[in-house]
């Protein structure tokens, strides 16, 4: 999602899912005996966001393109691109 300026803001359940994280951590904190419950939310929640990027049309990690724009289906032309990573000689080392 992007607000009126234009900046990414995270979904719901990714905002849901950060504070599932930190209560998590809240608890072994107060209580190092409930790793059962805590790991267990937590995997959980990993599992979520997993099938949740697996899942084309499914908006839990913010909005998908799911068509193409009218003008683009006009023209007849698609462009598919793939980023196999950085390129030593054109990608600068920080």
């Amino acid at each position: 999602m992007t607000d009126p300026v234009g900046r990414w803001r995270p979904s719901p359940f990714l905002t849901a899912s950060a504070g599932l994280h930190g209560v998590a951590l809240a608890t072994l904190l107060a209580s190092p005996r409930s790793w059962g419950l805590v790991l267990t939310a937590v995997v959980g929640n990993h599992l979520a966001i997993t099938a949740a990027g697996m899942l084309p049309r499914c908006g839990w990690l913010g909005p998908n393109i799911t068509h193409l724009p009218t003008t683009r289906t006009r023209v007849g032309i698609v462009g598919l691109t793939f980023d196999d990573g950085p390129d030593p000689e054109v990608t600068r080392r920080c």
